[in-house]
């Protein structure tokens, strides 16, 4: 819960809900990290904030991070939001 209070301070103070990092040249988001450790109410928080499910990081989309990491119910979110699984 304190995340996610933490998350929407800053998305309603202007940070990018897209905004991005990563040394490698890979721009992981925060959406990326919520799809990692299935965290569902900060993922549907990220998305209806505008979120991009396509953005790729380090796994790929939001949705690679989700298998990757064996998250079958932010996998599922995902794909019923209309996630490339082709990617």
């Amino acid at each position: 819960k304190k995340h996610i209070d933490v998350i929407k301070l800053l998305l309603d103070n202007g940070a990018p809900v897209d905004s991005g990092y990563g040394s490698d040249g890979c721009r992981e988001t925060a959406l990326h990290h919520a799809c990692a450790i299935g965290h569902l109410d900060m993922m549907k928080l990220l998305i209806e904030r505008g979120a991009n499910i396509e953005n790729q990081g380090h796994f790929g989309t939001a949705l690679g991070f989700a298998v990757h990491y064996h998250q079958r119910e932010a996998t599922k979110f995902l794909l019923d939001r209309g996630a490339d699984a082709s990617v």
